[in-house]
């Protein structure tokens, strides 16, 4: 904390506004009421980890109010499509290569 203070020192001598970060969550490990609130940060539920926060959608539209839909992919989780559809190898290339610990 003492390093953040002696930024926001400097960034007021230099005439410009600064504010102390907090971090997210309170020291139980919650998150602070207005992150909640506003869905700045959401827990996804993650394959073999549990419930992972993630920042949500920062713009708040009415008409398009955008949501967090799918976790993140796991790693190689799309590895097929991206090789095989978008790359354009054969299902026996990609299988070649993951054998050889490429992919």
């Amino acid at each position: 904390m003492g390093q953040i203070l002696e930024g926001i020192g400097v960034l007021d001598f230099s005439r410009y506004i600064a504010a102390a970060y907090a971090g997210e969550y309170n020291r139980r490990g919650n998150y602070r009421p207005q992150l909640k609130a506003r869905e700045m940060m959401v827990d996804v539920e993650y394959p073999g980890v549990g419930e992972v926060p993630l920042p949500g959608i920062s713009m708040k539209l009415s008409l398009t109010p955008g949501k967090i839909d799918e976790r993140p992919p796991m790693l190689g989780e799309h590895n097929y499509e991206i090789y095989c559809d978008l790359v354009g190898l054969s299902h026996e290339e990609f299988n070649e290569l993951k054998m050889r610990g490429v992919v």
